[in-house]
């Protein structure tokens, strides 16, 4: 980061974002806001001040990019979004239409490729989960993307009349439940772990070398995967990648 002396990283989700500003000392810890409050200025821009460079990585709507565009050009005028291309490091897309991926699951297949070169698992587990899988060649082979924890527990909320629970306080728990609110919240874990230890077989079956977890329900599924590695920061560490590849980030 020689050129660049201070940067903000950004990973938008699909309601939420994070940030963090990385200079020559370090980095600071990861915050978060809503996006939308992002956008009204509710989150000081103090810590950005000085700031050379604003890298993005966002899954969120064009209308809100664009806002969150012109939001950030007014900080600094160098912004980069990155996105999911054909290639990148020896990293090959199996996507026919490459930009159509989300750039979360590309940036994270990239932080992973470029530290292991080797085969390999991502697994990303916000308000969906996607699993990714990379031969050793750097070829992707594929993914899947299902609801995420909290997606399964209100969608029996939205779709059925009489399941009700309460959305509020949760603890991992996969033992059979017995209320309605157990039986729900407890239910999702259990369809979670049984997915996490499919995920740990076939992983083995392929003799895949690593499985790497990110994303703000990740940790859950640790115990679950024997040889999986727990990198909250993975997306931003691809977002570095892909600016660096860029040729103007450093």
């Amino acid at each position: 980061m020689s050129d660049l002396l201070k940067v903000l990283e950004i990973d938008v989700g699909n309601t939420q974002l994070k940030w963090r500003v990385v200079d020559q000392v370090g980095k600071t810890p990861i915050q978060r806001a809503t996006t939308a409050a992002f956008l009204a200025g509710e989150v000081s821009a103090t810590a950005f001040s000085g700031v050379s460079r604003v890298r993005v990585a966002s899954v969120a709507s064009d209308e809100i990019n664009e806002r969150l565009r012109l939001y950030l050009q007014a900080i600094c005028p160098q912004v980069f979004f990155a996105q999911s291309v054909a290639q990148m490091y020896g990293l090959v897309n199996a996507y026919e239409t490459p930009e159509k991926m989300g750039v979360d699951r590309w940036l994270g297949m990239l932080a992973a490729w470029q530290r292991q070169r080797s085969s390999l698992c991502v697994i990303d587990c916000g308000s969906a989960i996607t699993i990714d899988w990379v031969d050793t060649h750097g070829l992707h082979l594929g993914g899947y993307i299902i609801p995420g924890l909290r997606m399964l527990q209100t969608s029996l909320q939205s779709n059925t009349a009489r399941v009700k629970f309460n959305t509020q306080g949760f603890n991992w728990n996969d033992s059979p439940g017995s209320t309605t609110d157990a039986c729900v919240k407890n239910g999702s874990c259990y369809v979670l772990g049984a997915l996490a230890e499919k995920i740990q077989r076939q992983a083995d079956e392929k003799k895949t070398q690593s499985i790497v977890v990110t994303g703000g329900d990740g940790h859950f599924l640790i115990d679950y995967l024997r040889t999986a590695q727990w990198e909250p920061e993975l997306v931003m560490e691809g977002l570095v990648w892909a600016d660096q590849f860029s040729g103007v980030g450093c």
